[in-house]
């Protein structure tokens, strides 16, 4: 039911990457059965300064929709070659920073499912009604 899959793959291989301008930190673990383990894991890209200017990028929260964790994947490998070459790119991210978790859901991705491991629909999982205000399209669903 659980498979390796190649999102993960090229997450592994940004995770090996020996520049000081990339971080990468595992989050944690989803354990699914049969005793498997998937991990959580942050990539940070620039300035370290958690007050810098940050862009999020976040992805694979469905496990069936794969794109945005394809495109996040991609967009480092190409920041990272761009890096080699390009100082002004270096020198611009010294003064901003990338922060990331290409693959929210990798239990969920390995299963092909939309649902983590536990059956749940991450992004159909709100505690509670809203308490104040809402605004139609981006308050969420209640």
């Amino acid at each position: 039911m659980f498979n390796e899959f190649r999102e993960l793959e090229e997450l592994e291989a940004l995770q090996k990457t020996e520049d000081p301008i990339i971080q990468t930190r595992t989050l944690g673990h989803i354990q699914v059965p049969p005793g498997k383990s998937y991990p959580i894991v942050a990539i940070m890209l620039g300035n370290r300064n958690p007050k810098a200017p940050t862009l999020g990028l976040f992805g694979g929260v469905h496990g069936l929709e794969r794109i945005g964790s394809q495109i996040i994947l991609a967009y480092f490998r190409s920041l990272l070659t761009q890096i080699k070459w390009n100082r002004s790119l270096r020198a611009l991210l010294e003064q901003y920073r990338i922060v990331s978790i290409p693959i929210i859901n990798p239990g969920g991705m390995a299963a092909h499912s939309r649902c983590n491991p536990s059956g749940v629909d991450l992004m159909r999982n709100a505690p509670i009604d809203a308490e104040g205000k809402t605004f139609p399209l981006v308050s969420g669903h209640r």
